[in-house]
């Protein structure tokens, strides 16, 4: 009975470090996200509301990817990938990157 309470904590503790791990990569995702949808805007005076315009937006919206609070949804990702061609090869090249870090991740494992 003890080796199954202790099997079991020791599964609880692993879920727990699997689940802050995923907690930062998604946080670093997320960043990176909006560092690459926001970069090309930022220089511009009224970044923000020139992309909110050119995506249906609200202002607030399109605010909170430059202040990083949140990263765009699938659909407004793939709508500036299709309007952007430079968002588009950075957002595949952080896809390549990210896949082969899980692969050496793997690999150590």
């Amino acid at each position: 009975m003890k080796k199954l309470s202790f099997n079991l904590c020791q599964f609880r503790q692993k879920n727990e470090r699997n689940r802050q791990k995923m907690e930062i990569i998604h946080q670093n995702i997320k960043e990176d996200i909006c560092e690459i949808v926001c970069g090309p805007f930022k220089p511009l005076k009224n970044g923000a509301k020139i992309l909110a315009s050119k995506l249906g937006m609200s202002h607030h919206s399109v605010n909170n990817w430059f202040y990083k609070k949140c990263a765009p949804d699938s659909e407004k990702l793939i709508e500036l990938m299709i309007e952007n061609d430079e968002i588009a090869s950075k957002i595949l090249s952080l896809v390549e990157e990210r896949k082969q870090k899980r692969q050496r991740e793997n690999a150590v494992d």
